[in-house]
Formats: C-alpha cells, structure tokens, sequence
C-alpha cells in the first residue's frame, strides 16, 4: 500500500491487489498514520486502484453522503486481450458471496444476486 496524500480528514491510497480494502487497508493506516480510518467505497481483493479514506467522523459522513447522492466520480480502467467492439452494452447478474467476501458473475437471477449493467465506449 502506497500513501498518496495524508491530512488531518484523509488518506489517499494506492490498493494494492490482494489487500482487502475494508480491513487490511484501513489497519496498514493506524498503523503508518495513526488515529481513526474509516471506509467509504471498496474496491475487490482482487483489483488495485486509489482509495480515499475518511480519517474523522464528520469527515466520513461528508464524504459518504457525496457517494450516495453520485457527485464522485469513479473511473475504472480495465486491462483487455483482443478489441472489444467500439462501444457496447454487457448485462452481467452478480453474487455476493458474504463468507469468502467475493462477487461471482453467475448465469440467472435468483435471490441475493444484482443484475449489473456495463455500457462502454473504445
């Protein structure tokens, strides 16, 4: 885990891949920067990107209600082998797997599985 910018309100991370980015992340932060870390977005075990991490209460709270109401922007970007069309559509149904804290793509709906949408443009 890389720090990328550190206040008194937040923590920008680096996320490695294989850190789990709602406990191993925020206690690599007590331990290098002290104080309380809380989690506001989460990204897979399995993917690494920049995290932001709330460092107070009201801080948390701020930054939590702005990822409801959609003002923060997230951007990902995706490593892919061949060319994709120029732009498309995919519909994926997804399952949360809360004891090895996974999400599988798995083939129909049923209870406890949400139905994700991709559009993309090349």
């Amino acid at each position: 885990m890389k720090i990328l910018f550190s206040d008194k309100n937040i923590a920008v991370i680096l996320k490695p891949v294989g850190l789990d980015s709602e406990f191993e992340i925020p206690e690599q932060i007590r331990r290098k920067l002290g104080g309380d870390v809380y989690t506001i977005h989460r990204l897979d075990k399995n993917v690494g990107g920049v995290m932001v991490y709330a460092r107070n209460k009201s801080t948390a709270a701020s930054l939590s209600k702005s990822v409801q109401e959609g003002s923060v922007i997230k951007e990902y970007v995706a490593l892919v082998h061949g060319a994709p069309p120029e732009s498309g559509d995919w519909t994926d149904y997804l399952f949360k797997d809360r004891q090895k804290n996974k999400v599988f793509v798995v083939k129909r709906e049923r209870k406890g599985v949400k139905k994700a949408r991709l559009e993309y443009q090349r």
